[in-house]
């Protein structure tokens, strides 16, 4: 009876087990599944740059002459650049050239309003062109130049810093802040900060209570005197064989002489 009750336990136990092994392989196979099953993430795409940058221009207040006069300027401007593929000197994303065609318009100054169309290179950061004074009927040269002068833009979100110079209307210069239009990631790729400071690991032995310390932790000196018991420890056992030749061959040196002075 003993026997018997032994028999069917352990006929008890196995089923139990065989039972619990199929519902964990269950378990993993249906949470396989459903990893399976479940969507990818989305991947967020930053796209291509835009074909016509647009841009907003504003000179409040800057515009200088021999007239001494002051003015506010607002301008509104698209930039197209020059793409002849295959040729890679012409790619737009480095901006060797371009041209940009703008509108604009003063309050007081020079009270100018008109357009302007220019060849424009994003690489050197200048333009040179012909201003068209609408109002006053005048065609003249304008050069301008803008630049980001710190990454990110000048206040952040790809602003840039601009001026304007025509020399034919009294010298007149103008120095304003061009904000980009519908880029809603201009200069947000370009982190103002680019330098990243190393961290530095004292040894054990620095530290006020440093017998209290276990050196293991540290492991910038624990991989030097790691090496370098390493490689003595190689030298010893290389060297080991050439002592012991040496010592061998000096011993037989010193014994084959006396050798020979007994047997005469």
């Amino acid at each position: 009876m003993t026997r018997s009750f032994e028999t069917g336990l352990v006929v008890l136990l196995a089923l139990l087990d065989g039972a619990g092994s199929a519902l964990r392989g269950q378990n993993t196979d249906s949470a396989a599944a459903r990893r399976r099953s479940a969507p990818p993430p989305a991947v967020f795409s930053i796209g291509q740059p835009p074909i016509w940058r647009q841009q907003l221009t504003a000179q409040g207040g800057t515009a200088f002459s021999e007239e001494d006069r002051t003015g506010a300027t607002l301008s509104y401007g698209v930039f197209h650049s020059l793409n002849k593929p295959p040729i890679q000197a012409l790619n737009p994303l480095l901006g060797v050239i371009g041209g940009t065609l703008e509108g604009y318009g003063s309050i007081a100054g020079d009270e100018d309003a008109g357009l302007r169309a220019m060849a424009s290179s994003r690489l050197l950061a200048t333009s040179v062109g012909a201003d068209w004074d609408i109002r006053h009927h005048h065609v003249n040269t304008i050069v301008s130049w803008q630049s980001a002068i710190r990454r990110g833009g000048l206040l952040g979100s790809g602003t840039m810093l601009r001026l304007d110079w025509i020399p034919a209307r009294g010298q007149t210069v103008r120095v304003g802040v061009t904000v980009p239009l519908f880029q809603p990631l201009a200069g947000r790729a370009r982190p103002r900060v680019t330098t990243v400071l190393p961290t530095v690991v004292r040894p054990w032995f620095a530290y006020p209570d440093h017998n209290a310390v276990d050196p293991s932790w540290i492991h910038g000196p624990t991989l030097v005197t790691t090496a370098a018991a390493a490689l003595a420890g190689a030298a010893d056992t290389a060297t080991e064989p050439a002592h012991a030749t040496a010592s061998t061959l000096r011993r037989s040196r010193v014994s084959t002489p006396q050798s020979g002075q007994r047997s005469s």
